[in-house]
């Protein structure tokens, strides 16, 4: 399976798991007497440190380099099997680095001719047929951690063991593997991702009771909670997608099928990581961005939105919108702490999913206020906005740029754009607020 690899390799010592049940250091003493299993619980201490920060701190992916490309010889023709894959750095799914310290090829040609009897890959010669261009049996480029002992010497014979000694390993080098997968066998590529939505949509949809912060604040504590995700023993990174070309007979009594170019590297889809500094610089660029665009601040905020129906007869056909507005530190209230028309601000729409194509349409509400009891704004339905079952609804708001809604500290309200979809449904006798799914 490999095609190239650093030396003969051993298995890793260290364990790989997702928590480990504690961490056991060495305790020093005058007098002590270190054996050989004691300076190697030392350095699994330290190694397993590094590794489980890695592992959970930062996730599984490339940390640089590790570019994989066409290579052709000089002079020759624009047909080529063989691969270069760049020195580089990465963290696989164990926390543990992996280091390629100088250019790799592999060649694909070679590699075919000597794998061509594998069962995953005699599985799919079949399907190939001469000249095929394999898009629908692709090549991975794949990495994994390796490591190997070396440097052997002497070794005296242990008073309390019953072999003679000799020799023994004093080294043990960190290397690595490099393979080409089939399809069948890609399933080895992880890359795990944490939290783990589970199928689910990684940012579900928001309550509207809740404001944007608390929102995110209990689906960041929801998403951590999760329990963490068990890492295979002998996880692979996938470098590269490949699309072959194959010639020759396949389905011959000695096959002469063989790979002649490689039609295409694709890396879009690897596992990457980025450093601290440059995930730093995207985020005061985005804060920077959002402060000018009046999403963010310490002024007051838009909060949760609610709705009530009218009493009686009306309870299926008319109601209140509520939209929460959360005060900032010795901010009475909004424009002078005085009730105002806030029309101009809002706009309410209505998905007519009758119409072909399905579309927008404005409606307008009986009154849209900023009341200072109610520590927000009131948006009422009148008596045809609210018919229908599961009516869709998008309320958005946009304060002026020049002339900004302010507390009493001349602190703009935030954002300064907003929307929200939610549904209306009267199918249980009430207009009942619903989030959409």
């Amino acid at each position: 399976m490999s095609a190239i690899h650093n030396g003969s390799y051993a298995s890793d010592d260290a364990a790989c798991w997702s928590v480990p049940s504690e961490f056991v250091r060495l305790r020093y003493f005058f007098g002590q007497r270190l054996g050989a299993v004691d300076l190697f619980d030392e350095q699994l201490y330290h190694a397993s440190k590094q590794r489980f920060h890695n592992q959970r701190a930062h996730g599984t992916g490339v940390l640089c380099g590790l570019r994989v490309e066409r290579f052709a010889a000089v002079g020759g023709g624009a047909s080529t099997t063989m691969l270069r894959v760049h020195r580089g750095a990465a963290i696989d799914a164990c926390g543990r680095e992996i280091v390629v310290g100088w250019d790799q090829c592999i060649d694909l040609a070679a590699w075919f001719a000597k794998n061509r009897a594998r069962p995953d890959v005699a599985a799919v010669l079949g399907k190939w047929g001469a000249g095929d261009q394999l898009h629908e049996h692709p090549l991975y480029v794949a990495l994994r951690y390796r490591e190997c002992p070396s440097d052997p010497s002497p070794a005296p014979r242990d008073p309390c063991g019953c072999d003679e000694g000799g020799c023994e390993f004093g080294r043990v080098r960190e290397g690595f593997e490099l393979a080409i997968l089939t399809k069948a066998e890609v399933t080895k590529c992880v890359a795990p991702l944490f939290p783990d939505p589970g199928g689910k949509p990684l940012l579900p949809e928001q309550q509207h009771d809740m404001p944007l912060d608390g929102f995110f604040r209990r689906l960041g504590a929801t998403l951590v909670a999760s329990d963490c995700p068990e890492p295979p023993s002998d996880p692979w990174l996938c470098l590269a997608r490949l699309d072959v070309a194959v010639t020759g007979n396949p389905n011959a009594t000695t096959p002469t099928a063989t790979i002649t170019d490689i039609l295409s590297v694709d890396v879009s889809d690897r596992a990457s990581l980025l450093d601290t500094a440059f995930l730093q610089q995207i985020a005061f660029t985005l804060l920077g961005a959002a402060g000018e665009a009046g999403m963010i601040g310490d002024g007051p905020h838009l909060g949760g939105l609610g709705f009530q129906a009218d009493g009686g007869a009306d309870a299926v056909t008319k109601g209140t919108l509520r939209l929460r507005v959360d005060l900032a530190p010795g901010g009475a209230g909004l424009m002078g702490n005085a009730d105002f028309d806030a029309a101009p601000y809002f706009k309410l729409q209505k998905l007519d999913r009758t119409a072909t194509p399905m579309k927008w349409s404005a409606v307008g509400p009986d009154s849209t206020k900023y009341v200072v009891a109610a520590g927000g704004f009131q948006i009422h339905f009148n008596s045809g906005q609210g018919a229908g079952t599961s009516a869709l609804y998008r309320l958005s708001f946009e304060s002026p740029w020049d002339a900004p809604l302010v507390d009493m500290k001349s602190r703009p309200l935030r954002p300064m754009r907003w929307a929200r979809q939610f549904l209306l449904d009267n199918s249980g006798g009430t207009l009942t607020l619903k989030n959409v799914t």
